[in-house]
């Protein structure tokens, strides 16, 4: 008798398979994907079952198991290779007593194939075979929808939103020094620097005026005439002083303006002039 139930499965499975297929799940699941393929891998019942045989299993499973996938969970079964597909592994644990070992994956475009589902089914027809992996597709479905992104922790959120509402005008603040407008010192200093470079440029066309002698006795040459060097020299030394005080008022006002600090400095006469000193 037991020898007999594979033929009954091959005589019976025209029939029973035009059937509708019955499963266990009865309600209509959300589409994971829009498009699978949906694909029958029969190679393994090739080493117990006529060839025959086992292409009409893996039609009937095919053919009902697209019908289940686009009728009640709204998915398309297309040939395309850019879609993820969906493989069903038939294979026998017990040819003699239609016991069915069973296994179903998916395959993500660019991924490899993925087991999901692993089960024995005792299946006399090709309906009860259908009817055992319709069963399953849900649970395979689910496999294929694209993972949610972690949500951000509540602390990093708050630190996105802060970045995004920040002040144009604050951000670099702290990268660099602030400074005042130009004060009082930095003034007057720039005064006394116009001052001093223009003493100085008029003390050296003074200076470079000589001793002037008298253009209607020129001969007398130990008359001394108008000596403008004198001058000249005075000019220069005073247009310098006042240019080393004008440096001086003018950095001790940026060096303020930059640092918020109280810098000191002032002026010595030394031999050769006039030299600056101070705390900066």
């Amino acid at each position: 008798m037991n020898a007999l139930i594979p033929l009954l499965s091959i005589l019976t499975a025209g029939p029973l398979a035009t059937s509708e297929p019955v499963g266990n799940s009865t309600e209509a699941t959300a589409p994971a994907v829009e498009a699978v393929r949906f694909e029958v891998d029969h190679s393994a019942l090739l080493e117990e079952q006529m060839a025959a045989a086992a292409e009409d299993s893996a039609f009937f499973v095919e053919q009902d198991g697209a019908k289940e996938l686009t009728d009640r969970h709204g998915v398309d079964v297309v040939e395309d290779a850019a879609v993820p597909a969906i493989v069903v592994k038939l294979a026998w644990k017990d040819y003699e007593h239609s016991v069915y070992s069973i296994e179903i994956g998916v395959e993500r475009v660019g991924e490899s194939y993925q087991a999901v589902e692993t089960f024995e089914a005792t299946c006399i027809n090709n309906s009860a075979l259908t009817a055992a992996v319709i069963d399953k597709l849900p649970a395979v479905l689910s496999k294929l929808t694209p993972p949610e992104p972690d949500a951000p922790d509540s602390d990093e959120q708050e630190s996105v939103e802060d970045e995004g509402t920040q002040d144009p005008n604050e951000t670099g603040a702290t990268d660099r020094p602030q400074r005042r407008p130009l004060g009082i010192k930095g003034k007057l200093g720039i005064g006394l620097v116009a001052a001093g470079a223009a003493g100085l440029i008029s003390g050296g066309v003074v200076y470079a005026q000589g001793r002037r002698f008298d253009k209607d006795d020129p001969g007398h040459a130990d008359w001394e005439g108008l000596d403008f060097r004198p001058s000249g020299v005075a000019l220069m030394v005073t247009g310098g002083a006042l240019l080393a005080t004008g440096t001086v008022l003018l950095v001790l006002d940026r060096v303020q303006g930059r640092r918020g600090a109280r810098a000191r400095a002032w002026l010595m006469p030394t031999p050769q002039g006039v030299a600056v000193r101070g705390r900066f």
